[in-house]
């Protein structure tokens, strides 16, 4: 009786470890995704931005 109530638990604590696992493998991705996500946004707008500008400066130089 005893052998089966500590294969539960040790079970019960495996299954505990695995969900940390899991959450500690989702939040690695999830900040992955987010790190990636911003450095695309900053890229674009800075590229957008970058655009803009020399559109500006040869309007300028156009009008000359």
């Amino acid at each position: 009786m005893m052998k089966s109530a500590d294969f539960v638990t040790r079970k019960v604590h495996r299954t505990a470890d695995d969900v940390g696992a899991y959450r500690s493998n989702t939040m690695a991705v999830l900040g992955s995704f987010l790190l990636l996500a911003t450095a695309s946004l900053l890229t674009a707008s800075y590229l957008r931005s970058r655009t803009t500008r020399t559109r500006r400066q040869q309007a300028r130089v156009t009008r000359r």
